[in-house]
């Protein structure tokens, strides 16, 4: 597998263990509105049975029994309730809009006190729906940031704020809000032509228990629907805004699980610009209950932002990370290496410890790093050797660097290899010069002395490689040569 491929895997992976979680937070989701709607579901039930005990005759309730003025105590007795209701639940500025729409007179008829008193219970139900889906959307766009903030290695100011601006956004000229409060106007106006069919009709009470339960089953599916997609929707939003933040130019779309669309199939693995990043064109939700995402890319070439003016001999600083973030300090070095091990003059590209980025672009020769103007303890780096220059693992310069500075990890690779170092906390401690020496030392005599000993060793494709072996050993640090 090579090594963009593989970094591709890593990311799809990791995104695939957030979907898991996400699925089992939506089953969640999915039962809470259930309950919500069950709730709502029994008491409207309760108050149809209610009217049809109090006025029906063995032949049932006619259209003209029903639209007889009101009891002065039902519609006491309904005012009661309505004031209680507000009293009680923390109701947004819509529920108490909705509930306006029930202030009832002395006048009113049977049946507009049964919808009034039906109209009260999914306002109630409704507005606490919209305050769940409110709440949980607040706590999956906050915790996507903070996560897209360790991944991508950066901290994340008013995460609050921010959540809450994402949630509240317009998606296709409405708010996951009027979304909600749009089902509940839905399934009262289907109420409503269910009562009056009922009445005209004389439907016997239990079949339109029957019919009722249909009704609500529709309107939670749907409730269920607008929940994942918005979760989806925030998710999105949330890795937009952490790319744009992050100064990342690119992201790759990942469908995933076993279950994903044609429509997804056919955008996976591929890499957009963050610019042209569109909720449902080239990112998730494609469609309603959509669950795909998305993750930060070095782009199609592996090219990260604006290094495409570094001039020869300079250093540029790129920003900073999170450099207690191994994962993402090993993806930038992942996407270096895929940028630079075919160019044509030497890079380096070095995260120093206190975060800073580092690019550096060399010659056919080398490349100075003098421009990096932080410490170079526990760095880590990245650099390409070309072929007509290479000695097939670490040159001397390179390794005395590393040790004297004493950096963390230093990786670097021609068209045949990659290789590394990483310090221990047992690694000896020397100068620039002494480990510059002994490595020529043990190049000239031992790699040589192997080179007469064992026919098969080439000393000039693994003299060096055998030297570094042998010092790494001495030194206590650790090193590795890989065939690409």
């Amino acid at each position: 597998m090579s090594v963009k491929s593989a970094n591709s895997m890593y990311w799809k992976t990791r995104e695939a263990r957030q979907h898991e979680m996400n699925l089992k937070e939506s089953a969640q989701h999915d039962k809470m509105l259930e309950q919500i709607y069950k709730t709502m579901q029994a008491s409207i039930q309760r108050d149809i049975d209610a009217f049809y005990g109090r006025y029906a005759a063995k032949e049932g309730i006619s259209l003209a029994e029903a639209k007889k003025r009101a009891d002065k105590l039902d519609i006491e007795s309904y005012a009661a309730k309505a004031k209680r209701y507000v009293a009680t639940h923390n109701m947004s500025k819509r529920a108490n809009e909705e509930m306006r729409l029930y202030n009832l007179t002395m006048k009113v008829n049977r049946l507009e006190l049964l919808k009034a008193n039906i109209g009260m219970q999914l306002v109630d139900g409704f507005s606490d729906i919209d305050e769940f889906m409110g709440d949980k959307l607040n706590e999956r766009t906050t915790d996507e940031l903070k996560r897209q903030a360790g991944i991508l290695g950066n901290s994340v100011h008013n995460s609050e704020a921010m959540a809450a601006s994402i949630v509240g956004a317009s998606f296709h000229n409405a708010t996951y809000s009027q979304r909600v409060w749009a089902h509940q106007e839905q399934l009262k106006y289907e109420l409503h032509k269910l009562l009056t069919r009922g009445l005209m009709q004389g439907i016997n009470p239990r079949k339109l228990a029957g019919e009722l339960s249909k009704m609500f089953g529709v309107s939670l599916r749907n409730a269920s629907r607008l929940m994942r997609t918005e979760m989806a929707r925030v998710q999105t939003e949330a890795q937009f805004q952490s790319y744009k933040r992050n100064g990342f130019e690119w992201y790759q779309f990942h469908t995933l699980g076993s279950k994903a669309c044609e429509i997804c199939r056919a955008l996976d693995e591929k890499i957009f610009k963050v610019d042209d990043m569109l909720v449902s064109e080239n990112a998730p939700p494609m469609h309603p209950n959509c669950r795909c995402s998305t993750s930060a890319s070095m782009g199609p070439e592996g090219r990260s932002s604006g290094n495409s003016d570094v001039s020869e001999g300079e250093t540029i600083m790129h920003g900073t990370i999170d450099p207690s973030n191994k994962d993402s300090v090993m993806f930038l070095l992942d996407a270096a290496e895929r940028k630079y091990s075919t160019k044509d003059t030497e890079w380096d590209f070095t995260i120093t410890s206190d975060g800073k980025m580092w690019e550096s672009r060399g010659g056919i020769g080398g490349v100075n790093l003098n421009g990096i103007k932080s410490d170079r303890k526990g760095a880590y780096s990245y650099h390409n050797h070309l072929d007509s220059e290479t000695n097939y693992s670490f040159s001397e310069d390179d390794v005395a660097g590393f040790i004297a500075n004493k950096e963390a990890y230093m990786r670097a690779s021609d068209s045949t290899y990659s290789y590394e170092m990483r310090r221990r906390s047992d690694t000896v401690d020397m100068s620039w010069d002494e480990v510059y020496h002994r490595h020529r030392e043990l190049f000239r005599v031992e790699s040589y002395k192997e080179s007469v000993n064992n026919t098969d060793f080439d000393i000039d494709v693994d003299g060096y490689d055998y030297v570094m072996r042998l010092l790494s050993r001495e030194l206590k640090f650790d090193y590795e040569r890989k065939i690409k």
